[in-house]
């Protein structure tokens, strides 16, 4: 098959590193294209498009700290919400939870809020940070002997 960048060069199908950039962050999937043997453009195969892009995503929320669609519904479930219940105790609107929890990407600072709301040990941590930058001194902890 022709190249569709530059005509001369003939695709082969060959495992490589796909560059990608998303909001600002630049990144590498590796996976199964064409790359072309004059020019070395790349282009993902139609039976790997669906692949690739799950590996992209998975790949950016690692790097940029971003919630999967699992586990915002694995948080809301921890709770025990509806999505109703949860959009009110995040403070975001209800149809943003539908949208996350099928998969569509949030914003870093909502995918940070939700760790800050459902999960004490980021809590914790977010608590220990704030003090230190404002200098505040930070209580003994109390440790319950169960």
């Amino acid at each position: 098959m022709k190249c569709f960048d530059c005509s001369e060069g003939r695709l082969k199908r060959t495992v490589a590193k796909v560059p990608h950039e998303i909001r600002g962050l630049q990144f590498e999937v590796e996976d199964e294209v064409l790359v072309c043997s004059h020019c070395g453009a790349i282009s993902v195969p139609w039976d790997r498009v669906d692949e690739h892009g799950r590996r992209v995503d998975a790949t950016y929320r690692r790097l940029a700290g971003i919630l999967t669609a699992d586990q915002i519904r694995e948080a809301r479930h921890r709770l025990r919400m509806s999505q109703r219940e949860f959009a009110g105790y995040l403070g975001v609107g209800e149809a943003s939870i539908k949208r996350w929890e099928a998969g569509v990407l949030p914003d870093k600072s909502s995918s940070d809020l939700i760790r800050l709301k459902t999960d004490p040990d980021e809590a914790r941590r977010n608590y220990d940070a704030l003090c230190r930058r404002l200098g505040l001194r930070q209580p003994e902890r109390v440790r319950s002997v169960i």
